[in-house]
């Protein structure tokens, strides 16, 4: 749990956890102590990118065009402020960035117990963060904002 600039205590694992009930979603990290709203940090599932880039006709496409494309970037999107949409305003997510880089223990993003280390991602991915906040003014995801890679 953690308190953003509002006051508001905010439980990130149950938002998480919603997230990755959508198999287009592997991994997921909502990031916003002490912050002024919540962002979040997602990994889409490669089959999934893969199936999802058949059912839209993207077959001319390299596979890392495929990661990139603006199609999906406007179905992650589009999930993440659906499911947002159903949250409390102080738990809605205002901003994201698509991270391709998987969590793993090697790297030192997960625990031995697959728990994410949040200090770590917030430190590798810093850049990343601080211009989703810079960025993060709209009423909720998808906001006509772009999306990031990392």
């Amino acid at each position: 749990m953690f308190a953003g600039l509002n006051g508001k205590n905010v439980a990130p694992q149950p938002i998480e956890a919603e997230l990755l009930k959508d198999p287009l979603f592997e991994q997921a990290v909502i990031l916003g102590d002490n912050r002024p709203c919540l962002t979040l940090l997602v990994k889409p599932s490669l089959p999934q990118v893969e199936q999802l880039a058949e059912r839209r006709h993207i077959t001319s496409l390299s596979a890392n065009e495929k990661l990139r494309s603006p199609e999906l970037a406007e179905e992650i999107r589009r999930r993440v402020a659906e499911l947002s949409a159903k949250l409390p305003h102080q738990d809605q997510i205002r901003d994201l960035s698509v991270l391709w880089d998987e969590f793993t223990t090697d790297n030192g993003l997960l625990t031995p117990s697959m728990k994410v280390k949040r200090d770590e991602v917030l430190r590798r991915y810093a850049s990343t963060v601080d211009g989703l906040y810079r960025d993060a003014r709209g009423p909720q995801a998808g906001g006509g904002r772009r999306k990031r890679g990392a």
